[in-house]
């Protein structure tokens, strides 16, 4: 072999060397960014498992100390989870008891729970939902609902979580008051006394003995104010005793005072008044 071919072979092989020192530099770097983003992509994946699993404790906490009865349903209406006051209201014995809850719906009213459930897949929610359920301890009661839809990433929803309040006594009680209040309407429309409700100065409500010892109709009283059909001589006192009332002072008070009768004369009265606070 002459002394040409030795040094190309020289060249070569030196050209050889240094190429694999370069790939070895570069592979060397390239597992060092690896061996970096591998630790970097470590410690975030130990940080999300670590708020999430801080999230979910939270929502642990959230959920099993909501006062109100609480609930996650799939949307055919069967219970996936529910918290303690759910347990409770239902009639369920334990958070674990799974049923569906178109089964407490009362017979009378199981369209209208479709109708409900439609509803809340069709636009999202439920708001004030009322309806009677008959409760696995076979209790009828007046429920509230306020629900909303679970949904995926990709906006399908999978499922359904709500709020339920017992209302059965809270409507009973507002049926006695509007009972008690069509009463006492009956008794103020029929007492020989003239009767007048007022807020503010104002003539909200006269009866017919009111109406008729003043010569006004209902309709011409509710444009009027009180100092209107008072005398000029007892707006100052009466006015006193009913800034008194206002401030808290007095809850009632009785004066002798002159009221103006439309045609213009002048009726005498034992005047009581009762704030309605």
């Amino acid at each position: 072999m002459n002394t040409d071919k030795i040094e190309i072979l020289k060249r070569a092989l030196d050209r050889e060397r240094r190429s694999r020192k370069e790939a070895e530099k570069i592979l060397e770097s390239k597992a060092a960014e690896l061996y970096q983003a591998s630790q970097e992509l470590q410690n975030s994946n130990s940080k999300l498992e670590s708020l999430l699993k801080e999230k979910t404790s939270e929502l642990k906490g959230v959920f099993e100390n909501i006062v109100d009865a609480y609930a996650i349903i799939d949307l055919k209406g069967n219970v996936l989870k529910m918290n303690e006051p759910a347990v409770k209201l239902l009639g369920f014995e334990t958070i674990n008891d799974q049923d569906n809850v178109l089964k407490l719906v009362h017979p009378m009213q199981f369209d209208q729970a479709i109708e409900g459930m439609s509803q809340l897949i069709d636009k999202g929610s439920l708001s004030s939902y009322e309806i009677n359920i008959i409760t696995k301890d076979e209790t009828l009661k007046l429920v509230s609902i306020n629900a909303s839809l679970i949904k995926t990433d990709e906006g399908k929803p999978i499922a359904a979580q709500g709020i339920i309040r017992d209302i059965t006594e809270e409507r009973i009680k507002a049926e006695i008051i509007e009972e008690q209040k069509s009463q006492l309407d009956i008794i103020v429309e029929n007492s020989p006394i003239g009767i007048v409700l007022t807020h503010d100065a104002d003539i909200i409500k006269i009866n017919e003995s009111g109406q008729k010892m003043l010569g006004y109709s209902d309709e011409e009283l509710n444009q009027l104010k009180v100092k209107d059909i008072t005398h000029p001589d007892d707006r100052l006192r009466s006015r006193e005793l009913v800034e008194k009332m206002d401030a808290g002072v007095l809850d009632h008070f009785t004066l002798d005072k002159r009221y103006l009768r439309k045609d213009g004369s002048v009726l005498w009265a034992k005047t009581t008044v009762n704030a309605v606070r």
